[in-house]
């Protein structure tokens, strides 16, 4: 059966998909290496990221970060679940600023992918219970129900908005949170 692909995001996560299951292992092995490796620096930094195009070089395409984002995020999720850590598990998605509050200007997911800036999605990880980049403390909204996110693991939506003062603009991130 041939899949209709209707717009070129749709077609970029045709092409996603197809990248993703066939390196799946790979993004497995290569969050897990990292979680590894970045475990023992989390008591002094508290926090630690790594953006998608650092753990697959496919990532770079633009096209492919809505599937990239969700494939990280599970192979981390199923990490720390596997490995029974106290950690917390996010995926951040910045989307492109303003000079007025935008709050959420998608509807879902796909929409989402419109409003993305620059930056490649990045995976975090800190210890339970800590909040060390202030999601909890900026304009924090949560999108759970609007966002029907196609990802296996179960996780919180959050979009936080902030102002900027050194260059007066509105930053907004969207949070999926595995807590």
């Amino acid at each position: 059966m041939r899949r209709e692909t209707g717009s070129p995001l749709m077609a970029g996560q045709c092409l996603a998909e197809c990248a993703i299951v066939n390196s799946s292992h790979l993004v497995h092995q290569a969050v897990e290496t990292w979680m590894g490796r970045t475990l023992k620096e989390l008591a002094d930094k508290g926090v630690q990221n790594l953006h998608v195009d650092e753990i697959n070089e496919d990532y770079t395409k633009r096209e492919l970060w809505p599937v990239a984002a969700l494939a990280c995020f599970e192979a981390a999720s199923l990490v720390r679940d596997r490995r029974n850590l106290s950690i917390t598990v996010a995926m951040g998605i910045g989307l492109r600023p303003g000079r007025i509050p935008q709050g959420a200007s998608f509807a879902d997911w796909q929409e989402v992918w419109s409003e993305v800036d620059d930056a490649p999605p990045s995976l975090y990880i800190w210890e339970h219970g800590s909040d060390p980049i202030g999601i909890r403390v900026t304009q924090t909204r949560s999108l759970d129900a609007a966002m029907n996110l196609p990802t296996s693991v179960p996780c919180q939506v959050l979009l936080s908005e902030w102002h900027d003062p050194r260059d007066d603009e509105f930053r907004r991130t969207l949070w999926l949170l595995s807590p």
